[in-house]
């Protein structure tokens, strides 16, 4: 994952959800998950999202928003996006010592499971989300 992808060559913004270790189109993924009222379950706010995540609130569309419009190689805001929540994330666990820390990872696959299978009940295909059940069952089983 890594704030986009390409599709056919051209390089689009994909918005990075670690609430479902997850990525969606900026336009065609979110405007669905908006509509069904489930942003709640992939909002991950950074300043680079920030913008985004209120326009939905108020019923924008990413096409509302240059940085996040699926247009091709449009994908600072989104690769920045990216990088600021995974830096996020380490440093949260970098802060964490021994026990919590190792406490901290399947309680983060565990949420991250609950929301994706939500999501994929919800909404039958959105979005490109990981095998977050599988690394579940390898962490249980180390």
């Amino acid at each position: 994952m890594s704030g986009f992808r390409e599709s056919r060559g051209i390089a689009l913004p994909y918005y990075y959800s670690h609430r479902v270790f997850g990525e969606f189109l900026s336009e065609k993924d979110l405007n669905k998950v908006a509509a069904a009222r489930l942003l709640r379950r992939i909002r991950d706010e950074t300043p680079f999202s920030e913008e985004l995540l209120d326009g939905f609130s108020v019923g924008r569309s990413a096409a509302d928003l240059a940085p996040w419009a699926e247009s091709q190689n449009n994908c600072s805001a989104a690769q920045r996006h990216f990088a600021h929540r995974l830096a996020a994330e380490a440093s949260r666990l970098k802060s964490l010592r021994g026990r919590r820390r190792s406490d901290a990872v399947p309680v983060m696959l565990e949420e991250a499971d609950v929301n994706a299978t939500y999501l994929k009940e919800k909404l039958k295909d959105v979005g490109r989300l990981a095998p977050v059940a599988f690394w579940l069952k390898l962490f249980d089983d180390f």
